[in-house]
């Protein structure tokens, strides 16, 4: 969902570095379905909170940005901005717009009207949790890889309806050639997204794009300088003295790019992640890198079910689309490497926190994973229908 999310996936993508039948490629993403609740706040016009409840966690433990209210202190689209460099901040009216119900087919054929508008069955809905997400890919040779991600969340009532708050506290993806791990989530603001109802008693989230380690709205100061230098900004560490202005806010991100951010603070572009080969693996053996992207997410929750004892389910879509802006040791661009599995292979769960459990930061969220989340994780499956994941012009 950060999925969250943060999110990544840049799939098991990174199973072809090692594998000597990939050329250098021209494509400077790779596409996946880096799982990550997401959120958009000033520049897609976040709602203003009613009756926020104090945020479950708290931003000295969690790495996070959140104030005392629930609020964000920084861009809530992006992670953690450079000093002086890109926001989001372009305006809005703080609440929540007047959302006409969309007529949908269900599977039966009949319409389904969809809305934002809080509903009464739905009030079992507001409150804390640790979430657990589950989802799925597959790739080129068909290897499936699952996707976990761990997440504190609030579900809150805003004006006209409902938010989903998410911190990702971990990513790690796993197939039977190796294992991809988001390095430090912490500087990840909370994300969020709005919630949706249907008549047949069902919730989601919207899909609204999302950006995770770089900033979508181009910097006021590369205004009128489309594909020209500035001066970089003070989080850019990895840049010597000049960024670059992308040629629109749509424009592919690149490790020069003005709008990429450092929010795990580690003096390289993005977020950073590990992918660390399996003994005996096929590929998988030779694998030992390091990677930094960003993602574009669209992913959100359907068919959400609510479960008289809070432990509430979904499914999620996943899409996404990850830039990757640069390998260590080198490796070639990837694209198109995998496609995450549709909807109804994918399970994100909340599981209730009442406040005697004092679960408050990601860190007390992960030593009491077990406790919280005692299943297994799903089977994989031995393959998948694929998500059709939304064009990116980028890539035609």
């Amino acid at each position: 969902m950060t999925r969250s999310r943060v999110a990544v996936t840049v799939g098991l993508a990174l199973l072809a570095c090692a594998d000597p039948r990939y050329g250098k490629g021209k494509v400077p993403e790779v596409e996946a379905g880096l799982g990550n609740a997401s959120q958009q706040t000033a520049q897609d016009g976040a709602a203003a909170p009613v009756d926020r409840p104090d945020a479950v966690w708290d931003a000295s433990a969690a790495g996070g940005a959140v104030t005392g209210d629930g609020s964000t202190s920084q861009p809530s689209d992006t992670g953690a901005s450079p000093g002086g460099g890109p926001t989001n901040a372009t305006g809005g009216t703080g609440l929540l717009p007047t959302v006409d119900p969309a007529l949908t087919p269900d599977a039966g054929g009949e319409p389904v009207v969809e809305t934002t508008v809080f509903p009464d069955w739905a009030l079992p809905l507001v409150g804390s949790y640790a979430a657990r997400q589950f989802s799925f890919s597959r790739d080129r040779f068909s290897i499936v890889s699952i996707f976990e991600e761990l997440s504190l969340v609030q579900i809150v009532r805003v004006e006209g309806g409902a938010e989903l708050h998410n911190k990702l506290c971990s990513l790690v993806a796993e197939s039977s050639e190796d294992v991809l791990t988001l390095l430090d989530p912490s500087g990840l603001p909370e994300t969020t997204r709005r919630l949706t109802f249907d008549n047949a008693g069902r919730w989601g989230t919207d899909a609204r794009p999302i950006g995770f380690g770089y900033d979508r709205a181009v910097p006021a100061a590369c205004a009128g300088k489309e594909n020209q230098s500035i001066p970089k900004f003070p989080a850019q560490a990895w840049l010597t003295d000049s960024c670059r202005c992308p040629s629109s806010a749509d424009a592919a991100p690149r490790s020069d790019d003005c709008r990429v951010l450092d929010p795990d603070n580690d003096k390289k572009p993005g977020l950073s992640y590990t992918d660390k080969g399996k003994p005996g693996a096929f590929i998988g053996s030779f694998i030992n890198t390091t990677l930094h992207a960003v993602v574009l997410s669209r992913t959100h929750a359907v068919a959400g079910r609510v479960d008289s004892q809070g432990a509430h389910h979904a499914q999620v879509v996943t899409d996404e689309v990850a830039y990757q802006l640069s390998c260590e040791p080198d490796c070639p661009q990837i694209a198109d490497v995998g496609r995450p599995c549709t909807s109804e292979f994918n399970d994100l769960h909340l599981v209730p926190l009442p406040e005697q459990l004092q679960i408050k930061s990601c860190a007390e969220l992960l030593a009491r994973r077990a406790e919280l989340f005692p299943s297994e994780p799903p089977v994989s499956p031995g393959s998948c229908s694929q998500q059709v994941l939304t064009d990116d012009p980028n890539r035609r």
